[in-house]
This record gives structure tokens, sequence and C-alpha cells, in this order.
């Protein structure tokens, strides 16, 4: 969903156009869902999404991939991923805990009350 790159942060993100209202929905699969209320024609609802997310992270950004489809690689120049995420108000997936480090448990003796 988020990659860190060497001029910013690429995010992956799922844009729906022709909404009621602009805004960031939250996480759709893994990418970033964004509803923009321009049509997809032109590159509107392309140019919609872009100000959004500038908007919402005071940094320029740029389509990177897909241009012409409903997933896009937007870069978010000169922005950590940390700093996205928060301006984004999305939670990054939290890493699963595999079995083998779930909390160690003594098997030699009683268990304190």
């Amino acid at each position: 969903m988020l990659e860190s790159c060497p001029e910013g942060t690429l995010v992956s993100v799922w844009v729906v156009a022709g909404a009621n209202r602009s805004e960031v929905v939250g996480v759709y699969g893994d990418a970033v869902k964004v509803r923009v209320s321009a049509a997809a024609e032109g590159g509107k609802a392309n140019e919609a999404m872009l100000r959004l997310l500038s908007d919402l992270t005071g940094a320029r950004c740029e389509v990177r991939r897909g241009t012409g489809s409903r997933r896009k690689a937007v870069l978010v120049a000169g922005r950590g991923t940390r700093e996205v995420t928060a301006a984004l108000g999305i939670e990054r997936p939290r890493r699963q805990r595999r079995d083998d480090e779930s909390e160690t448990r003594r098997i030699d003796g009683p268990e304190a009350p």
C-alpha cells in the first residue's frame, strides 16, 4: 500500500470517480481508497485525486502508473510513509505475530497466582 522510495512515498490508490464528494475512504485491499466527485473523463478524476492528496499531505503528488485505470501508483514527493499515513488518516496494517512469537509460558512448575 505504501512504499518508501528516494523521491518520497509511493501510494497504491484505488480511485472511485463520480462520487458525491471527494474524500479518502480508508484501506481497500492493498490500496488506499479515494472517492472523487469529478467524472472519469479527460483526466478530470486523476486531477481531482491528485489535488485531494496534495491538499492532505501538503506535498506535490503525481501519478507514476495507472493513469487510465482505477488502480494507480501515486508519488507523494518528499514525504515519508509515516507522514503520509498520518496525513491520509489511514492505519498501516499491523504485522501479524507468528505462533513462535507468542507469549512465553512456564512449563516447569505451577503457575503463579
